[in-house]
């Protein structure tokens, strides 16, 4: 029996490869710029990658912020874990390559838009708002394959969102109701 498509799913079709299903290619900043000038890129200081490798993230200097642990519902449905490690930092010292599917993922008082990798689906990212000054990086993109950060990222230093966990967890860390509020254990 003929395959019959229509004429936009043939256009899709002659885009893609087997290998690679057609995705929204598209660089999050430009690349991140010396501070003396403006025609020389300056050289990342870290990179981190999805799990194809398609993917990466640069890094202009370490983020001064701690990493936490995010136990809220949205965080746990995008990573399908029951919390994520995740670091704030400036958009300005970020640089994200390779393809990238960004979806709105909640409206309210904080507009917050997710991206993954538009290739194999690694969680990449969070941002609050449209722009957005800094973005919400998931840890894990920059650890080793034993689980290792690079120097230069700090310790993880709280549990946000505490009351929405679906476990425990004992590692001496603040734990915060929400992002604030101090659960006492």
């Amino acid at each position: 029996m003929p395959d019959h498509k229509r004429p936009h799913e043939e256009a899709e079709a002659e885009k893609s490869t087997p290998s690679s299903p057609p995705v929204t290619k598209r660089i999050y900043r430009k690349p991140f710029l010396d501070d003396d000038t403006e025609s020389e890129e300056a050289e990342p200081v870290v990179r981190g990658t999805c799990m194809c490798g398609e993917t990466t993230v640069a890094l202009k200097s370490f983020p001064e912020s701690d990493p936490s642990f995010c136990h809220c519902n949205s965080c746990r449905k995008w990573s399908g874990a029951p919390f994520l490690l995740y670091v704030s930092t400036p958009t300005s010292s970020i640089e994200i390559a390779g393809p990238v599917n960004e979806k709105k993922t909640y409206s309210g008082a904080w507009d917050t838009y997710r991206g993954r990798c538009g290739s194999c689906g690694t969680p990449l990212y969070a941002r609050l708002g449209n722009p957005s000054e800094s973005m919400y990086l998931v840890m894990t993109l920059f650890a080793d394959e034993h689980g290792k950060f690079p120097d230069g990222f700090r310790k993880p230093a709280s549990h946000n969102w505490y009351s929405s966990r679906v476990m425990d967890v004992k590692d001496g860390l603040k734990k915060l109701k929400e992002y604030d509020e101090e659960i006492e254990e």
